[in-house]
């Protein structure tokens, strides 16, 4: 009997949304990696067809574009067609599942952020997220999450059985990785204009994120403390992005802020390595990669004491309580002064990257198939 083909939903892939195409991306890297005779079937948006990723798959792997893009058309219409024609006999989405699926589903919810945290969402997103991602979750065959912590709020706002959750971590892509300090300065001074030493956020400008609980502290370090590094802003703009834009553009230190918007990941490695600090104090994440890619660059980081941000740093770096503006400021003063904190936890997070891979998460997403396969009584 032929091997199963395994559907996978790569509608995020040059959305340049974030986690969703971060995710989607590394899983399809590790997997061809690992698994060259299994067939799968790639199915993309028919406008971000020529993404590298997908152009460079092997031949075990099929892609589809998909059109009308309209996901109140592709999801329920378009992409359970799609999976019909393709004979897939099992397909993994990220959140929502079409509900029409003609194959089990295995389905990834990163985190319930839009139920702890409906503040940090648009309306519409609260009314489709909430709707729909519930209805995912009593449907798939297996549920897979980023860190065990997203696993309890998965089973505690869900009720789903603990044993039909897998935790699969995220990881950093290969470019992230110690790079010439001196030649990555020389380049952001060149491509963003900071020519200066700076500290370095990474994220969607999305409330949650706490860019203005980082923006209260740098003001505080520059007026009353006197340091005289940047901070470089990296993420793209979101529909609530408008008060730590406002905030950021009535502060006193405005000039002292460079906000690049959406960058490539290479660029991006490249800001990690000529960073003299990582800050990223978020009130909530499913995992915060943004961590772990600093880390893997040797850049010492600052991070919430939250989870999964206490999870996934492991250690490996300095925490602090988002809320409060004042010890940000104080924890960024003591690391931008100790001469041998900083290279302590560059070193502490190195060590702490080096157990994320792709492959790993690979293997054990692919475990996830088969034993959802075999419960089907397919191979």
């Amino acid at each position: 009997m032929s091997a199963v083909r395994i559907g996978i939903d790569a509608h995020a892939i040059g959305s340049r949304l974030g986690g969703n195409e971060t995710y989607v991306r590394g899983l399809l890297n590790g997997l061809r990696a690992i698994e060259t005779s299994r067939p799968f079937d790639v199915f993309h948006l028919r406008s971000r067809g020529a993404e590298a990723v997908l152009t460079s798959l092997p031949p075990n792997f099929r892609t589809h574009a998909l059109s009308p893009e309209n996901p109140l058309v592709r999801i329920p219409w378009v992409f359970p067609r799609a999976l019909r024609r393709a004979g897939c006999g099992v397909v993994h989405v990220q959140y929502i599942a079409p509900p029409r699926s003609p194959c089990p589903i295995v389905a990834s919810i990163h985190d319930v952020a839009f139920v702890r945290h409906p503040e940090f969402f648009t309306r519409w997103e609260r009314l489709y997220l909430s709707r729909l991602v519930p209805r995912t979750a009593a449907r798939a065959a297996a549920i897979l999450t980023l860190s065990e912590h997203s696993k309890k709020e998965l089973i505690d706002v869900y009720r789903i059985p603990e044993e039909k959750i897998t935790v699969t971590a995220l990881a950093p892509a290969a470019c992230f990785r110690p790079l010439d300090r001196a030649e990555c300065a020389r380049y952001a001074k060149e491509r963003f204009g900071v020519d200066e030493p700076f500290l370095l956020f990474v994220g969607n400008l999305q409330p949650r994120k706490n860019l203005q609980g980082l923006l209260e502290a740098f003001e505080i370090l520059r007026t009353k403390k006197k340091v005289e590094h940047r901070l470089v802003v990296v993420g793209k703009k979101t529909a609530l992005s408008g008060e730590a834009l406002a905030r950021a553009n009535d502060s006193k230190i405005r000039d002292a802020i460079t906000f690049t918007g959406w960058i490539s990941d290479e660029d991006l490695a490249r800001l990690y390595n000529a960073a003299d600090l990582f800050v990223f104090p978020s009130y909530y994440e499913g995992f915060g990669l943004p961590i772990v890619e600093a880390m893997a660059c040797g850049t010492p980081v600052l991070t919430s004491q939250r989870p999964p941000m206490a999870e996934v740093s492991g250690g490996a770096a300095a925490l602090v309580e988002p809320s409060f503006h004042d010890q940000i400021a104080e924890s960024i003063l003591v690391l931008l002064r100790d001469p041998f904190l900083r290279p302590r936890l560059a070193k502490a997070g190195l060590a702490r990257a080096a157990t994320f891979s792709w492959e790993r998460t690979a293997r054990e997403t692919l475990a996830v198939y088969r034993s959802v396969i075999e419960e089907g009584g397919s191979t």
